[in-house]
Formats: structure tokens, C-alpha cells, sequence
């Protein structure tokens, strides 16, 4: 350790031996010619600014292709967010109208409502026999006229209840 320190380091004299200079052979120098001018021309930049030019561009490439592939996503997920939301409520839509045709179907196939509805127009259950009477006067054609007359205004009003009803 007290050879590496300056203080305690010998001087030459000390060594015991005469420091002489030792003659190296010199190495040859060639000197290339270049072309006039092109040294001077072409400054070369320094290291470090190219060095930081090149990370700064790296940088600013890998940040776009970050917010681009962010940016897409989002927009990836509000399309899918709003397309889950059109089927949500055509799929609410179509569930509320098959509970509405339900219930007009268990309505429009209720027997009792059928007779009901057919008794308030006059219209007989089929199976039972109709009386006509027979007053002075009328003749026999007059009467088969009155039967057919009412046989046609049946079928009308059974025509009529089998028509849908509209929503106007």
C-alpha cells in the first residue's frame, strides 16, 4: 500500500540503478489522400447528439403506437358497449310484445268471454234449436224469408267477431 502512495514512493536515485531513457522505434506514418473538400464538407456531429436524436425518435415512434393501439381499443369497446346495448333492448322490445300477445291470446280463446260476447249480439250457442213463431198473416214463404234472413245475419255477426281488431 506505501508503493501506491505518492509520499512514500522511492525516487529513481533510490531505485539503486541509473534510469536512462530507452530509445522506442517510432511506427511509420502513412498519410492518405482523401478527395478536396470532403472533410470539410461532411462535418461529423457529435456522438451524443446523435445518440439522443436517434432515443428521442424511438421514443416518440413507441408513445404513437401506444396511444394508437389505446385509442382503437377504446373505440373497440364503446362500439361493443353500444351495440350490447341495441340488443339488450330489442331483446326487452321483443319480450314485452310476446307478453302482450299472450295475454291477447289467452283473451281471444276464453270461452266464457266468446259466449258472453256472442250473447250480447244475439247470437245462439250452435246446437240449439231456434223458434220462430209463426203470427197470422205470414205465409209460409214469408217465413222461410225471415229464416234465411236471419241465418245470413249469423254468419255476419260470427264474421264480424272474427275480424282482428286494430289498434286505431
Amino acid at each position: 500500500m506505501a508503493q501506491n502512495n505518492l509520499a512514500y514512493r522511492q525516487k529513481p536515485e533510490e531505485w539503486g540503478y541509473d534510469a536512462e531513457p530507452i530509445a522506442l522505434p517510432r511506427p511509420e506514418l502513412r498519410t492518405i489522400e482523401g478527395t478536396k473538400g470532403s472533410a470539410q464538407a461532411q462535418p461529423r456531429p457529435v456522438a451524443w447528439v446523435t445518440q439522443l436524436a436517434v432515443m428521442s425518435a424511438v421514443v416518440i415512434v413507441v408513445l404513437a403506437s401506444v396511444s394508437v393501439a389505446r385509442v382503437s381499443i377504446s373505440n373497440a369497446t364503446v362500439q361493443m358497449m353500444q351495440t350490447a346495448e341495441q340488443t339488450r333492448l330489442a331483446i326487452d322490445q321483443t319480450r314485452a310484445a310476446g307478453l302482450d300477445l299472450e295475454v291477447q291470446h289467452s283473451l281471444a280463446n276464453n270461452p266464457t268471454r266468446i259466449q258472453d260476447s256472442a250473447a250480447s249480439l244475439g247470437i245462439l250457442p250452435a246446437g240449439q234449436p231456434v223458434v220462430m213463431e209463426a203470427r197470422e198473416g205470414f205465409s209460409a214463404e214469408t217465413i222461410l224469408q225471415m229464416q234465411v234472413a236471419a241465418d245470413e245475419a249469423r254468419a255476419a255477426e260470427v264474421a264480424l267477431l272474427n275480424v282482428p281488431k286494430s289498434d286505431t
